[in-house]
């Protein structure tokens, strides 16, 4: 009985210097809350789920390892919103990084993880081609080798999975797994976890500036150089062919840079204004108030990291990511 490959989502490279940000609350298909999905696990309990999981966490680091990069942690928050992903993808028969709503990865990490850290997500989705699938862990973990296998094998330009799975500066992973009769639903949903950011709604008013505020959490190996703030309109809705013809996601263009202050008698020349947030290097603190410059929409805020003892305007690398709802 034959398989059929049915998507290996890309998840394309993101440009650090044109980041950012997307969101979008829109109800999901079929009026259900997705927080309170059922995920299919085809015959698997929580002890079987596990193992699998564990053997893929331990395949991408073994695979890190091979390249000299640093192994991820385990994600418990991450794995919840790939779960999530994976059971709506199941229901819908979508393929790729997008939802029937229009959601994409950064949406839906924004909207259902909290925001906090940045996310970059790989997406599978295999199906067979005959009956019922007689589901068993060796055989869901070969199954999973295998499109790690097909990852790492990717050649530039087109090799967003395996710069995801290789990137040293995702720290962190969550495997999201659903299965049905004959299809499966994979995703690793890596995460940047370097900043604590302060609460933040999800919603604001338009008429009002937003308090941002938090710490780089190890200010002595990372600095912040610009808080960005990302400006898109509400995602639409698409069709089935449609969330398959979009097998990578984009940043928006729509962006507004914010810089640390400078002392008092030093102004940027740019526009002679002494900078937008306050930072400080030795504890990590800074603090901000967001404007919605474009009026009402989405907005997405990344805190652009570099390492400390790299050059200005160098290795910078996307630190955190939250989302707010702006009403029109």
């Amino acid at each position: 009985m034959a398989a059929r490959l049915l998507a290996l989502a890309l998840c394309a490279g993101l440009s650090l210097l044109v980041a950012a940000g997307v969101a979008a609350p829109a109800p999901p298909a079929g009026g259900q809350d997705p927080e309170a999905m059922e995920i299919p696990r085809g015959p698997f309990g929580d002890s079987e789920l596990e193992k699998i999981r564990q053997a893929m966490l331990e395949r991408i680091n073994f695979d890190r390892e091979l390249e000299g990069v640093d192994p991820v942690e385990w994600d418990d928050e991450a794995a919840r919103v790939g779960d999530i992903f994976c059971a709506i993808s199941l229901r819908d028969g979508t393929v790729g990084h997008y939802t029937l709503d229009g959601m994409s990865p950064l949406d839906r990490w924004g909207i259902f993880g909290g925001g906090g850290p940045y996310v970059s997500e790989n997406t599978c989705a295999w199906a067979w081609s005959g009956p019922t699938v007689d589901w068993s862990v060796r055989g869901v973990i070969r199954l999973l080798d295998q499109f790690q296998d097909m990852m790492l094998a990717e050649q530039p330009p087109e090799d967003g999975h395996r710069r995801t799975i290789l990137d040293p500066h995702l720290t962190h992973v969550g495997i999201g797994l659903a299965l049905s009769e004959n299809q499966l639903r994979y995703a690793q949903e890596f995460t940047s976890r370097y900043v604590e950011i302060d609460e933040t709604p999800l919603e604001a008013d338009r008429r009002e500036d937003l308090p941002f505020s938090g710490r780089v959490m190890e200010p002595s190996d990372y600095r912040l150089d610009y808080i960005l703030l990302y400006h898109k309109d509400p995602p639409e809705p698409l069709t089935v062919a449609e969330c398959a013809q979009r097998m990578s996601y984009e940043l928006p263009e729509t962006r507004k840079v914010l810089r640390p202050m400078v002392d008092e008698g030093l102004y940027y020349q740019s526009d002679g204004s002494r900078g937008e947030f306050t930072y400080d290097p030795s504890t990590g603190e800074f603090s901000t108030e967001l404007s919605w410059y474009k009026g009402g929409g989405w907005y997405g805020v990344i805190c652009l990291l570099a390492p400390s003892h790299s050059p200005p305007g160098e290795a910078q690398f996307s630190g955190s990511w939250n989302v707010v709802q702006v009403g029109s």
